[in-house]
């Protein structure tokens, strides 16, 4: 055993220098003192975006007052053809654009005027903007009122002979539409015509042109009847309709889907529908309004509902709620276009469709065990599904804050997220996770996570602009709209509380007593900042004076503005504290709770010695 004089010199601890590269971020897992040198375990609105340096997060501006006491449903971005980029909000049980100035226009002005005021999925196809709710599917090109989606009509069969028989068999029954087509041949003497399926009403054309027919409103509900007989070789096109043919809630109340077609994104994958709970259902070929009642297929028992979909390489992967499956496209050999789906891992799922979100060449989403990261690798029960939040799932291991699995189901259930300049944010309850992928490398274990509170508590929605790169909050309780400001440190007027806090420092010998004498904590220069310091130790907690900054900052009554320039040093500004404390360990904390103040921590060391045996 080393035995260290009492006159041993100071040392110091330089790893608190934040080197370049991987931040370590935030760490509840372990106690704080096994927290590693760049990690923290007690932070708060603090991110890594100054270099890998701990830095107070930007802040958020109300765009407008509250319109009323229910939160935002939905966010979205869509350019209709020819037209400007437009912000969809979905509120109070209708859709808006959402004005610069903060002003919302009425989006529902025609038939129909109102939508559930639930969480909405948004998509564009065919430069048409579709929601769904859960009840409502309506869409909105941006010329004219949003409108419930119309189900596009298919043609079954072609060719038919008038009495039925022959034809050829062409697209099937659509979910959307109680209407189909039947296409015949004229023969020059028939004028009964019979449809294959019993219709309630029917329209004809011959080559293009409308007829009058004659449908019978009992009896023989097949049979169609002309004036006189069609010419030889007419095309003969007969559009009927029978009230509850099919069921439109199948695709109607889905809550959730994706753009897929193997490599190119070509159709509508739809789920979350709670009548049909491990069941998909998908689109015709670039059509978000024809869905073939057999386009669905269900994915292992209805007891393990299908919760969501992301797009992995050429795959598409199915999220249940405790497993993962994934499809692929194929082509029979008739030539028609299937989506088998194969069963990927039986460890790991997602309970919540909407943190699905991609990075790093895999997909995250939240699932019981914590955040995952689903690889491309398709072979079952291989390592195809890793936790990325082993340090922020908490669980109350550290005694200092909750994690994310100490929330409850529900609240996990709710959960949602976002991608924005390199960050995944997911939001559960009220804080919302900073998942930083500039500073972490998910394939080699490296995850740097940070808490945000604040605005964030009651963040229900995010919307990442690709006009102006700018992230746009809903409230999830109230009509209020906030926007990032890139350039304050406050919440609609209010002050940022922000801290970072040293892990538990025993200087590498938890046998010895130390006498801790200075802290240098050097800042990024700023107009002002006033940081308060605290020190932990095992005898006591103390506050020391502020931290000031004062670079570039001005007293203008003593200014002589005849050779005044407005050139501002933002130079760094270095800080030592002499500490004078001792103890077993050390720990302390920078906070910074001011109005329009920021806080970088460039480097930081301790200076101590050891002075006794702990007895």
């Amino acid at each position: 055993m080393i035995n260290y004089p009492v006159t041993q010199p100071a040392k110091r601890l330089p790893p608190f220098d934040f080197p370049q590269g991987f931040a370590g971020g935030y760490n509840i897992s372990v106690p704080p003192d096994l927290v590693a040198s760049n990690e923290s375990p007690d932070m708060i609105n603090m991110n890594y975006n100054v270099g890998s340096k701990p830095t107070k997060r930007f802040g958020f501006a109300r765009m407008s007052d509250s319109w009323g006491d229910t939160g935002i449903k939905g966010m979205a971005e869509y350019t209709p053809p020819g037209g400007t980029l437009k912000r969809i909000i979905a509120w109070g049980g209708k859709l808006w654009v959402l004005n610069d100035d903060g002003t919302k226009t009425d989006l529902m002005t025609g038939a129909k005027a109102s939508i559930a005021d639930t969480q909405c999925w948004f998509f564009v196809v065919g430069d048409k903007l579709y929601c769904m709710t859960g009840t409502d599917y309506v869409v909105y090109d941006g010329t004219h009122a949003v409108a419930d989606v119309v189900g596009y009509i298919p043609t079954v069969v072609i060719g038919k002979a008038p009495d039925g028989t022959g034809g050829a068999t062409d697209k099937e029954l659509n979910l959307l539409s109680n209407s189909w087509i039947e296409g015949f041949t004229g023969d020059g003497t028939s004028t009964e015509y019979i449809l294959t399926i019993a219709a309630d009403s029917a329209t004809a054309t011959v080559n293009g042109t409308p007829t009058a027919v004659t449908f019978p409103t009992g009896g023989d509900y097949k049979k169609v009847t002309f004036a006189s007989p069609v010419a030889n070789d007419a095309i003969v096109e007969i559009k009927a309709t029978k009230a509850g043919l099919n069921d439109a809630t199948v695709v109607s109340k889905c809550t959730t889907g994706v753009i897929y077609g193997g490599r190119n994104d070509t159709r509508v994958f739809l789920c979350g529908n709670p009548d049909y709970p491990n069941q998909r259902v998908y689109s015709g070929l670039l059509d978000p309004t024809y869905f073939p009642i057999n386009n669905y297929d269900l994915l292992g028992s209805d007891a393990e509902e299908l919760t969501g979909f992301g797009k992995l390489v050429d795959y598409l992967i199915h999220f249940k709620y405790d497993s993962l499956y994934y499809s692929t496209i194929e082509v029979d050999s008739t030539g028609k276009v299937m989506f088998p789906n194969y069963p990927m891992n039986d460890e790991y799922g997602c309970v919540s469709a909407r943190t699905i979100k991609p990075a790093q060449g895999g997909l995250l989403a939240l699932s019981k065990q914590g955040v995952i990261w689903v690889t491309p690798s398709f072979v079952r029960g291989q390592l195809n599904a890793r936790v990325v939040s082993e340090k922020i799932n908490g669980l109350a291991r550290n005694g200092v804050d909750s994690g994310i699995l100490d929330e409850d189901i529900a609240d996990l259930e709710g959960a949602y997220a976002c991608l924005d300049h390199g960050k995944y944010r997911l939001s559960i309850k009220n804080k919302t996770w900073i998942l930083d992928l500039n500073y972490s490398d998910l394939a080699n274990g490296i995850y740097c996570w940070y808490p945000y509170d604040g605005v964030y508590a009651n963040a229900g929605q995010f919307l990442v602009s690709e006009q102006n790169e700018s992230v746009y909050i809903g409230h999830k309780t109230l009509g209020v709209i906030y926007k990032q400001n890139r350039n304050s440190y406050s919440d609609d007027g209010t002050a940022i509380d922000a801290w970072w806090t040293s892990p538990l420092i025993f200087g590498g010998r938890r046998d010895w007593v130390k006498k801790f004498m200075r802290l240098n904590i050097t800042f990024k220069g700023q107009p002002e900042g006033n940081h308060q310091l605290t020190i932990f130790t095992d005898k006591d907690k103390k506050d020391l004076d502020a931290l000031v900054e004062t670079a570039g900052s001005f007293d203008y009554s003593s200014i002589d503005y005849a050779v005044f320039n407005y050139g501002v040093p933002f130079f760094p500004s270095s800080q030592t504290k002499k500490i004078k404390e001792k103890g077993e360990y050390m720990q302390w904390r920078i906070r910074n709770s001011n109005l329009n103040e920021g806080l970088t921590i460039l480097g930081q060391s301790l200076q101590y010695m050891f002075i006794k045996r702990v007895k």
